[in-house]
């Protein structure tokens, strides 16, 4: 795989209990991205018996969490009250405190807007300045474009067909690999279909075109 695994080797203590805790083995999920079928054979069935408990271990559980969480509230209730008593208490002492504040605010505030007001007249000539001269070098900027993407373009046109087929040679092994993850041990591999664009070239396809053939 030309894919680089940038995390694992900052998780050496975690990959231990992959397999430790939880029988999952790296090696096996590696070889299954790449396609190995037995290895996704093995993948899928721990994926079935996963599915199982998380449908009915949550059942079993519900029961225990309700005995906890009873006890969790009642306490919580008695939490909350305590709490909002001291954030209220706090609170008129805060708006005493704010009252005095803004009354100092109104006169600075009135200082700072008329300094804010020079600053900003003074910055919008400066932006129209630089807005100019952006426009300008924008319509040169726009000219170049033009002609990379033509040249774009062509080259797009002449890579369609072998693009495709790389995109057909991947789909067709991600579908080897599904058809295996739905069918298990009856797979058929034989059955999945495959596209082949690029086994006659481009020219020689347009010339028979033009022939009739």
């Amino acid at each position: 795989m030309k894919h680089k695994n940038h995390v694992s080797g900052k998780a050496r203590n975690i990959r231990k209990e992959l397999n430790r805790k939880f029988g999952i083995s790296e090696g096996d999920i590696v070889r299954a991205l790449k396609g190995d079928e037995k290895s996704a054979q093995k993948l899928t069935q721990m994926g079935i018996d996963g599915r199982r408990l998380q449908k009915y271990a949550p059942i079993f559980a519900d029961d225990v969490k309700d005995s906890i969480q009873g006890t969790d509230a009642l306490n919580k209730m008695w939490a909350d009250i305590y709490q909002q008593t001291g954030k209220s208490a706090l609170s008129i002492e805060s708006d005493i405190a704010r009252t005095e504040l803004a009354d100092i605010d109104l006169v600075d505030g009135r200082e700072e807007k008329a300094f804010k007001f020079v600053q900003d007249k003074q910055l919008k000539a400066r932006r129209h300045s630089d807005n100019m001269q952006a426009l300008q070098m924008e319509a040169e900027i726009a000219e170049i474009e033009q002609l990379a993407n033509h040249e774009y373009r062509m080259q797009r046109l002449e890579n369609k067909l072998p693009l495709k087929q790389m995109q057909a040679d991947r789909d067709y092994k991600e579908a080897r690999l599904d058809h295996i993850l739905q069918n298990g041990d009856a797979s058929k591999l034989d059955l999945v279909p495959e596209k082949r664009y690029t086994e006659r070239s481009l020219l020689t396809r347009v010339v028979d075109f033009f022939k009739g053939k």
